[in-house]
């Protein structure tokens, strides 16, 4: 099982977005809108219905997954960067966001897919996620759907 640590202590801080949409970005240059959307979810974080968790074998993280507490919990962004990929990352890092919507109260986490993302869309279906609601299209974003899962039990 990889090292995850839980950076719900920490406050948001611009190098920490600015880490994150590195991250996200996979060592490319990453976008305005990138940084923006690590931005905002760092500057509305709240520990006591957000997570945030990485994997960090050394400093530099190799994944993340953000967490949204609303009434029903959304993953904001799960990645693992391309060179780690296969290695069980995502999945613990999915298992970590279960555990603390479950223990938070919480029953049933959501997430929006790109339909043109088959291995995130393989992942989503392979801890248990379906499809929730229509498909939208948007000329940014393209095809996208919500689909829904279980927490893991508290």
């Amino acid at each position: 099982m990889p090292l995850v640590h839980d950076l719900a202590r920490y406050r948001a801080w611009p190098q920490q977005a600015q880490e994150l949409a590195r991250l996200l970005a996979d060592g490319q240059n990453p976008s305005c809108a990138l940084l923006a959307r690590c931005t905002s979810f760092m500057q509305r974080f709240d520990p006591r219905r957000d997570g945030l968790w990485t994997v960090m074998p050394a400093a530099q993280p190799v994944a993340t997954l953000a967490l949204a507490g609303r009434e029903v919990p959304r993953i904001e962004w799960l990645h693992v960067a391309h060179s780690w990929r296969r290695r069980g990352l995502a999945r613990a890092l999915w298992q970590r966001a279960s555990q603390f919507v479950a223990v938070n109260g919480g029953t049933i986490l959501e997430l929006d897919l790109r339909l043109d993302a088959p291995a995130a869309m393989a992942f989503a279906g392979s801890v248990g996620c379906h499809p929730h609601g229509p498909v939208r299209t948007s000329p940014t974003a393209g095809r996208r759907q919500v689909w829904r899962c279980r927490a893991a039990a508290a």
